[in-house]
């Protein structure tokens, strides 16, 4: 299967298990059953378990720490970075988490968030960049690299 396909499966499985929407009885792979409840017990994630950088094939968002808000911001390309002529997008901004969920607004640009363990289930408008741009998709954050 083509990764880009592989990984809009992976995405759309995703934001429909993090959904409120999910149906009693609904299951999905082991690997999700475990991201989701290891948060579905905590109404508040701790700070560090947002910050740093997360990625999802060459789109990233940056989230730090502004007391007790957090700071976005994040690229995103289609059909991708390195791919000419790429159209891309971004967004910033600066919101405080509810529960598990962050939504950051940048003028028409709409940013949902929702941590779920190792997981960054990232939707949005269709408002953030250029044709076809989008941060929606499952991110997993970048492990600090070792100088």
């Amino acid at each position: 299967m083509h990764v880009n396909a592989l990984g809009w499966l992976l995405a759309t499985a995703l934001m429909v298990a993090a959904s409120p929407a999910l149906a009693a009885g609904d299951s999905f792979p082991p690997c999700f059953e475990r991201a989701l409840a290891a948060d579905a017990g905590r109404t508040r994630p701790p700070f560090a378990s947002w910050i740093g950088t997360w990625r999802h094939g060459d789109n990233w968002i940056a989230l730090t720490l502004e007391g007790d808000r957090i700071s976005a911001e994040g690229e995103a390309y289609w059909p991708g970075k390195n791919i000419m002529p790429a159209n891309e997008g971004s967004f910033a901004g600066t919101a405080a988490p509810s529960a598990n969920r962050l939504r950051i607004v940048d003028n028409s640009c709409e940013v949902g968030m929702t941590l779920a363990g190792r997981f960054l289930v990232v939707t949005d408008n269709q408002m953030c960049g250029g044709h076809n741009v989008s941060f929606s998709g499952i991110y997993v954050r970048q492990r600090d690299r070792v100088r």
